[in-house]
């Protein structure tokens, strides 16, 4: 199988509470590859795991590099980051 890698670079729109980081987490587990968040310079999340993803408290306005491998990887990638852009 053909190894596919997709990124995107986005901005915040809200701080990462609990209901988006479950929504981004139930997306990253349907995934049938690998999902990560980078915020800023720090260190790769798992996007699958809520608990990480809320320990890392990601507050609106941080950079955060959303990455995928796998087939499907642009896609996930796109629902990720329109996820962590959205404003409400």
């Amino acid at each position: 199988m053909t190894e596919i890698e997709a990124a995107s670079e986005v901005v915040l729109g809200q701080d990462l509470h609990a209901r988006p980081a479950a929504a981004i987490a139930a997306r990253a587990t349907d995934f049938r590859g690998s999902v990560t968040l980078r915020p800023g310079s720090g260190p790769e999340l798992n996007a699958a795991s809520v608990l990480t993803l809320m320990a890392a408290d990601l507050r609106a306005g941080t950079n955060v590099t959303v990455r995928a491998r796998g087939a499907g990887a642009a896609d996930i990638v796109a629902d990720i980051a329109a996820e962590l852009t959205a404003t409400a």
